[in-house]
């Protein structure tokens, strides 16, 4: 009884794996994507690495939608978005006529 989950665990990544593969595969095929055989990915200095790693910590201490310094989400200005009726409740007595 020990070895069901084990193996059935093996079974379910062993397929998951070929699937993935497959689709990959059939990605590649249908979008006539090719790499070069002598592409040469660049690797990064560490001062590089560094300077990453800090970005990606900087950007975890960040709480999601905090105002940047320009006054706009992440720093960058606000977004212009749907304005917002003048008289609240004009808007609201609107709705409620619709609504019947």
């Amino acid at each position: 009884m020990g070895r069901d989950t084990p193996v059935k665990e093996f079974a379910k990544a062993k397929l998951e794996e070929e699937k993935e593969k497959k689709l990959l595969e059939e990605i590649v095929a249908s979008n006539n994507i090719q790499v070069p055989a002598d592409f040469d990915v660049p690797q990064p200095t560490a001062e590089q690495l560094q300077q990453m790693q800090q970005q990606r910590q900087q950007q975890m201490q960040m709480p999601p939608g905090a105002d940047g310094p320009e006054g706009g989400p992440a720093g960058g200005p606000p977004k212009p978005g749907k304005p917002e009726p003048k008289n609240r409740s004009q808007s609201r007595s609107r709705r409620t006529n619709n609504a019947e």
